[in-house]
């Protein structure tokens, strides 16, 4: 490193990149390293993740189906009409609940309307990202 006059620093070029093609080298075997222990494990992850997405489906549809008829419950306990309010947001929380699964099913995520989220590239042709 040399000091110029007007106060900047100046780095010899020629150190730093021989540096740099050594990390560079480096950080190719370690993620070659780790890719080959990634294909390895690959099996048990897609039964370990099948299983959590199953989970997420019926905890999503319970618990729509809970929180309609929960307040279908108080509303008919306040209002004293006893059995229609909890039928009716038992019917709400069922439709909202298919509604998440189709949403999570098709990969729709948390984006606003029912359109898939796609790439940076918009180029008419829409695919879900993992």
């Amino acid at each position: 490193m040399t000091l110029t006059s007007n106060g900047l620093i100046v780095v010899h070029e020629n150190k730093n990149l021989d540096q740099l093609g050594l990390l560079g080298d480096k950080l190719n075997k370690v993620q070659e390293e780790a890719e080959r222990k990634l294909e390895k494990a690959a099996p048990e992850q897609s039964i370990r993740s099948g299983l959590g997405f199953a989970m997420k489906i019926g905890v999503e549809l319970i618990s729509a189906l809970i929180v309609g008829t929960g307040i279908g419950l108080l509303l008919d306990h306040w209002l004293g009409t006893t059995p229609w309010f909890m039928l009716l947001f038992f019917v709400l929380g069922s439709v909202a609940g298919i509604m998440n699964v189709y949403r999570s099913v098709n990969g729709f995520g948390n984006t606003i309307g029912f359109h898939p989220i796609t790439d940076s590239k918009d180029n008419g042709y829409k695919k879900p990202l993992k």
